[in-house]
C-alpha cells in the first residue's frame, strides 16, 4: 500500500519543497521507500510513498516509467491477478522483465493497451495516477468498489491530487475552504460522500471511474469516465449451484489475496464474513492464520468471546484486547488527524485499535468487509422489508400512531422482549432499532425509507444559515422502483455508504498505522457472481446472508454461526455522557467562528443540552457534531511548514 500525489502547473511550477511537503504528509502510508519526479520542464510533479509488499528490492521504486519512456507511473494499491496479466503478457511477446512488482505488469499493459482499455483487465484495490510524455495528459484512475482513495481539484492555478487531503493542505493550506454542501452532507450521513470533500474545488473520483487531465495546451480537466457499473441483480442461480461457485471463486480470491512478500494475517469479529474469510485462508495456509480481534468491557458491545471461539475452533494463532474507556479518551485526540476530512461512523475507534494491534504482528490483513452489502448482511435489508408489507398498506397517520406507541416503550422492556425472541429474530441495540421502525412508518415509498435508515439529521439543511443547492442526489440516482426494496438498500449502498463510510474507515484506520487490507468480498469476482445469485439464497426469511452461512458451516459448528449481528460500534450514548462529556462540550466553546458563519449555533446548542439534559436519544447526531467540531479544531491548529526532501528527486 501506498500514497500518491502529483501537481501540474504551467504558470506557477511546483516547488521541490512543497512537493516534499505532499509527500511528507502521507509517510504514514508507505513508510519503507519514498521518490518523486518533475516532468515538462518541471512543471508537473509525481510524489510517492511505498509500503513494500510484493518485490521488496528497488526494483518495485515509484515513480516507475515504462520501458519505452512513454509512461511515469505512480500508483497505490495491489493488482491480484498481476502474475497471471504477466504469463499471459510473457506468452505473448517477448519481454524484458526487470523486477517481480505489480507496477511493471501494470506499465508494460499500459504501453500495449493504452490507459483506458488497460482499466477493465485488473483485478484489485488502485488508485493510478500516470503521465503519459507523448500526449501530454495525465490519467487518473480508481479501482472499482473504491477501496483506495484519490481526491483531485484546483489549488489557486495548479491542478492537486493525492491519496489523502492532507497533501493538499500541506501544499497550501491557504488555497482550502470548506464547501458547506459538504458539511450539509455530512450531518445527513455522517460522512461526506463522493465527489463531494469538505474544501470547495475539491473532489472525490468516484469508484471504477477515470479521469483524463490534457496538458498539451493549457489545462484542461475533463469529466470523470465509468469503465465499469456495479451489476444489479439478475438471478441466473441459486442454492447448490450458487454455493458451489461462490465457494470456487471465494477460495480463488483468498488464495490470490494471500500473495504477499510480508507477514500476512486477518481480523476475526467471529461473525459470518472475517469467519468464513479466516477458514478459507486456513486451508490455503500449512500453519496457524494469525487472527486479530478486539473487545469490549461493555459485554453488549463485546464480540470477543465469539471470535476466540471460532478461532480456537478453526487452529488461528489469534490474537485478542480490549478497548477501554479510557484508550477511548485517548484514541480520540487523533481521530481527526487520521480521517482528514469530518467522519463520525463511531466504529472508527476500535478499527483504529484492532488495526494497529495487527501491525505488531503482520503487515497485510484480510477482511470480510463488503460481504454485508453484496449478500444482504444488515438487518434493515429484512426487516424493512417485511415491516412495510406488514404495515405500508396502512394510511400515514395510522402509522405514526404506531411509531407513537412504539416510543413509549423503555429500553429495558425491549431488550427482555428481544431475548425472549427465537435465537434467529433477535436483534442487538434494541432501542435504535426501534427508533428507525418509528421513522419509516412515516415514508410514503422505498426511497424514503431507505433515506430515513441511513440519515443521522433527517432533515440537516435546517442546521444551515443558509439553503445549500445539491448538484444531485446520490440515493436517487441509484434506486429504482422496479427492484425489489431490499435489493435497492443492496445496490445504494454497494455504491454509497461502502466506498465512502466503511472502506474509509478501515484505509485511514489502517494507513495510519502501515497496515494494508484486502477484501476478498469486494473482488469484482465475488461482485459480479453476487449479482447472478438469487435474492432468497441472501435474505430467506428472517435470515440474512444464507448463502455465506451454509458455506461457514462447512468449516465451523452450527451454534457458533446463529447468534444476532452485533456490528463493531461502541456504546456512543454511554460514553458521551460519561468521560467523553468534558471533550464534546468542549468542543462548541473552541474557536469555531469559520463554521458558526455556516451553521446555527444556537440549534447545535439545543442537540447538546437536549441530550445531556437526558430528553433527547440522540447520542448519535452528538457524536457526529463533536467529530465535525474535532476535525475543525485540528484543521484550524494544524501547522503546515515545507519539510526537507528525504529523497533527491529525479528531474527528466
Amino acid at each position: 500500500m501506498c500514497g500518491i500525489c502529483g501537481v501540474l502547473d504551467q504558470n506557477q511550477p511546483p516547488l521541490s519543497e512543497a512537493v516534499d511537503a505532499m509527500i511528507e504528509s502521507l509517510h504514514h502510508r508507505g513508510p519503507d521507500d519514498r521518490g518523486k519526479i518533475f516532468l515538462e520542464n518541471r512543471t508537473v510533479a509525481l510524489g510517492h510513498t511505498r509500503l513494500s509488499i510484493l518485490d521488496l528490492s528497488q526494483e518495485g521504486h515509484q515513480p516507475m516509467t515504462s520501458q519505452s519512456k512513454r509512461y511515469t507511473v505512480v500508483y497505490n494499491g495491489e493488482i491480484y491477478n498481476y502474475q497471471r496479466l504477466k504469463q499471459q503478457f510473457s506468452s505473448a511477446q517477448s519481454y524484458a522483465w526487470q523486477g517481480e512488482s505489480d507496477t511493471e505488469v501494470l506499465l508494460a499493459l499500459i504501453e500495449k493497451y493504452g490507459f483506458e482499455d488497460t482499466l477493465p483487465l485488473l483485478d484489485g484495490m488502485f488508485a493510478i495516477a500516470c503521465w503519459d510524455h507523448h500526449s501530454k495528459q495525465l490519467y487518473l484512475a480508481r479501482d472499482r468498489m473504491g477501496e483506495k482513495p484519490l481526491y483531485y481539484g484546483k489549488l489557486g492555478s495548479s491542478f492537486v491530487f493525492a491519496s489523502e487531503l492532507k497533501a493538499f493542505a500541506a501544499y497550501n493550506s491557504n488555497a482550502l475552504m470548506l464547501s458547506p454542501q459538504a458539511i450539509e452532507q455530512f450531518l445527513q450521513f455522517s460522512y461526506v460522500p463522493a465527489p463531494l470533500s469538505i474544501y470547495k474545488g475539491i473532489s472525490k473520483l468516484l469508484p471504477a471511474h477515470f479521469l483524463q487531465i490534457d496538458f498539451s495546451n493549457g489545462l484542461s480537466v475533463k469529466q470523470p469516465k465509468p469503465y465499469w457499473r456495479f451489476p444489479k441483480r439478475q438471478t441466473q442461480i441459486n442454492g447448490k449451484e450458487a454455493e458451489d461457485a461462490l465457494s470456487q471463486v471465494l477460495q480463488q480470491v483468498i488464495k490470490d489475496q494471500m500473495i504477499s512478500d510480508r507477514p500476512l494475517g486477518a481480523f476475526l469479529s467471529g461473525g459470518i464474513d472475517s469467519s468464513l474469510v479466516v477458514a478459507m485462508m486456513q486451508q490455503n495456509h500449512s500453519q496457524s492464520v494469525n487472527t486479530f480481534s478486539i473487545g469490549f468491557s461493555e459485554q453488549s458491545f463485546n464480540e470477543a468471546p465469539f471470535a476466540k471461539q471460532v478461532a480456537d475452533h478453526l487452529k488461528t494463532n489469534h490474537h485478542q484486547t480490549i478497548l477501554s474507556l479510557h484508550q477511548s479518551c485517548e484514541l480520540i485526540q487523533k481521530l481527526p488527524q487520521i480521517y482528514d476530512e469530518p467522519f463520525a461512523d463511531s466504529s472508527q475507534l476500535p478499527t483504529y485499535l484492532v488495526c494497529g494491534f495487527a501491525k505488531k504482528h503482520v503487515t497485510v490483513a484480510l477482511s470480510g468487509d463488503g460481504a454485508d452489502e453484496c449478500f444482504g448482511g444488515y438487518t434493515r435489508y429484512s426487516w424493512t422489508r417485511k415491516i412495510w408489507r406488514m404495515l405500508g398498506w396502512l394510511p400515514v397517520r395510522v402509522r405514526q400512531v404506531f411509531a407513537k406507541i412504539f416510543k413509549t416503550i423503555p429500553e429495558w422492556l425491549l431488550v427482555k422482549i428481544v431475548k425472549l425472541l427465537p435465537a434467529s429474530l433477535r436483534f442487538s441495540h434494541p432501542k435504535n432499532k426501534i427508533s428507525k421502525l418509528c421513522q419509516i412508518l412515516h415514508q410514503h415509498n422505498y426511497l424514503g425509507i431507505y433515506s430515513e435508515l441511513v440519515s443521522t439529521f433527517i432533515n440537516a439543511k435546517q442546521y444551515l444559515i443558509k439553503s445549500v443547492p445539491m448538484q444531485s442526489d446520490r440515493l436517487a440516482e441509484f434506486y429504482d422502483p422496479a427492484q425489489d426494496l431490499s435489493d435497492n438498500m443492496m445496490y445504494i449502498d454497494a455504491q454509497t455508504y461502502l466506498p465512502d463510510d466503511i472502506l474509509v474507515k478501515v484505509d485511514r484506520a489502517a494507513m495510519a498505522h502501515s497496515l494494508e487490507t484486502r477484501a476478498p468480498f469486494l473482488d469484482r469476482r465475488v461482485v459480479e457472481l453476487s449479482s447472478q445469485i438469487s435474492l432468497t439464497d441472501k435474505l430467506d426469511g428472517n435470515q440474512s446472508k444464507k448463502i455465506l452461512k451454509n458455506l461457514l458451516s462447512q468449516h465451523v459448528p452450527q451454534q457458533l454461526i446463529d447468534r444476532p449481528k452485533m456490528g463493531f460500534g461502541i456504546p456512543v450514548n454511554q460514553w458521551l455522557r460519561g468521560e467523553l462529556r468534558s471533550w464534546s462540550t468542549d468542543l462548541l466553546s473552541n474557536n469555531n467562528a469559520e463554521l458558526y458563519d455556516i451553521l446555527h449555533k444556537e440549534k447545535i446548542s439545543d442537540e447538546f443540552d437536549g441530550f445531556y439534559a437526558h430528553k433527547h436519544d440522540n447520542g448519535h447526531q452528538i457524536w457526529a457534531l463533536s467529530m465535525l467540531f474535532a476535525w475543525h479544531a485540528n484543521f484550524i491548529a494544524s501547522t503546515r511548514q515545507p519539510i526537507q526532501s528525504k529523497q533527491e528527486a529525479i528531474v527528466v
